[in-house]
């Protein structure tokens, strides 16, 4: 198998400017202290194949096995006060056709630290709402490919890409940045998401890997 390209911000923020404004204080300060666990996640996917239908698969599970949780999470902590408009935001019903569209089901879901406050969940959906601009990019590749299976296999990759649901994301997220205490709690939300999407990622990387060896 051919090296995979880096994923390039499955999970990202993007330089968008919103309104008259481009990058924010606490939009700077997210990419700041979440560079690190990013660079991680982005290492950890690119080690999936999207170019097969297993690589896909797999890729397709592992998110699975992150943004359930997650999503659950902060559903439960309240994130419909939030973000009122969170049933349009929630993306785990297309993973799920996905994955049956490709003969699997959700990967074991890992553990996932409770946003602890209204700060860490916006912090946690920051994570989730920012992997869209990344979604797309990989939306071009799958599309790209010969193989019909992987292209009728795509509501994850396109929900919500042409909704605006980014920028009303960062405008809501604003109302939470003020002050230090909230900065870090916002952080230190989405350091926790951005740690279950790496151990999802990591968990099903031997899978990968076994099917590459056997020459499937």
């Amino acid at each position: 198998m051919s090296t995979p390209p880096r994923l390039t911000s499955m999970l990202e923020d993007s330089d968008t400017p919103i309104g008259n404004g481009f990058m924010t204080p606490v939009r700077e300060n997210l990419r700041r202290t979440t560079a690190a666990c990013h660079d991680r996640v982005d290492a950890a996917f690119s080690a999936f194949d999207l170019a097969t239908p297993h690589g896909y698969a797999a890729f397709l599970a592992a998110q699975s096995a992150a943004l359930i949780p997650v999503e659950q999470a902060i559903e439960a902590a309240g994130i419909d006060d939030i973000l009122p408009d969170w049933r349009e935001r929630t993306r785990r019903s297309a993973l799920w056709r996905d994955l049956a569209s490709l003969g699997r089901i959700p990967a074991p879901s890992v553990a996932v630290v409770p946003p602890d406050g209204p700060a860490a969940m916006i912090g946690m959906a920051y994570v989730l709402e920012g992997s869209r601009h990344g979604a797309a990019v990989l939306l071009r590749r799958v599309m790209a490919r010969p193989d019909p299976t992987l292209r009728t296999a795509t509501d994850f990759l396109r929900h919500g890409v042409r909704g605006g649901l980014w920028d009303s994301f960062v405008i809501r997220l604003e109302t939470f940045s003020h002050g230090e205490v909230n900065l870090a709690r916002i952080s230190g939300g989405a350091v926790a998401a951005f740690a279950a999407f790496e151990r999802a990622a990591t968990d099903r990387q031997p899978e990968e890997a076994d099917h590459v060896a056997s020459g499937h």
